[in-house]
């Protein structure tokens, strides 16, 4: 019975991780969160690993292999 309220929410997750800023590193490393600032260096990404614990990294431009950014329109739907 637990099992099936939990159902909804973790059906809406994928979803509203889908909707964040992506970024992908030469590396092979994907990053999803919110771009905070974009600087001619690089950039700033806010990414959230838990409720509580969310980081700020600084990604210089040399090391982004590709980004998508969510549109603010989605981004706003995603909050709903």
């Amino acid at each position: 019975m637990r099992t099936l309220r939990l159902l909804p929410a973790l059906l809406t997750l994928p979803a509203t991780l889908a909707l964040a800023d992506t970024i992908k590193l030469k590396s092979g490393e994907t990053l999803e969160g919110r771009i905070v600032q974009f600087d001619p260096t690089g950039l700033t990404i806010e990414v959230q690993y838990s409720p509580t614990i969310v980081e700020q990294r600084f990604i210089p431009k040399a090391d982004i292999a590709s980004s998508s950014v969510a549109s603010s329109d989605e981004a706003a739907y995603a909050a709903i």
